[in-house]
């Protein structure tokens, strides 16, 4: 995929989103966390991107990269315990189909404990983009 501006008027809209690695066309470890849609609010020249991460206790940290190259953590973080997941909503400047991200986990398995933390990429189907208004739940 390649990496293209996306340009919306003001509204919210809901994509369809995938973490990928972060130099292959393969599915990042993060994919099983990272819900298949995401929300885009476009309000006063500013893109809100809400991301919905679940198992949110495995992800423990999430940022996406700007513009300028830095690694910004979400504005806002809304944690749901009784469905184990976590909203987290980032401010961007501009929105691309393709965004860099940066995610730290801590998974216990088998008695172990393994972290880590890695870059990814962030793929937004622009072709699946519609708004909310329009969309039947």
């Amino acid at each position: 995929m390649e990496k293209n501006s996306i340009e919306l008027n003001e509204g919210k809209y809901v994509v369809q989103i995938q973490a990928m690695k972060i130099d292959t066309d393969e599915p990042s470890a993060m994919a099983p966390y990272l819900a298949n849609n995401a929300i885009i609010t476009y309000e006063k020249g500013l893109y809100f991107l809400t991301l919905m991460i679940q198992e949110e206790k495995v992800v423990t940290g999430f940022q996406i990269q700007t513009e300028s190259g830095t690694f910004t953590p979400s504005i806002e973080q809304q944690i749901d315990n009784e469905a184990k997941v976590r909203y987290e909503i980032f401010q961007l400047d501009q929105l691309s189909t393709i965004l860099s991200a940066r995610v730290q986990y801590k998974v216990d398995h088998e008695g172990k404990v393994f972290e880590g933390d890695e870059t990814l990429r962030l793929m937004l189907d622009s072709k699946t983009i519609q708004n909310v208004a329009d969309v039947e739940f």
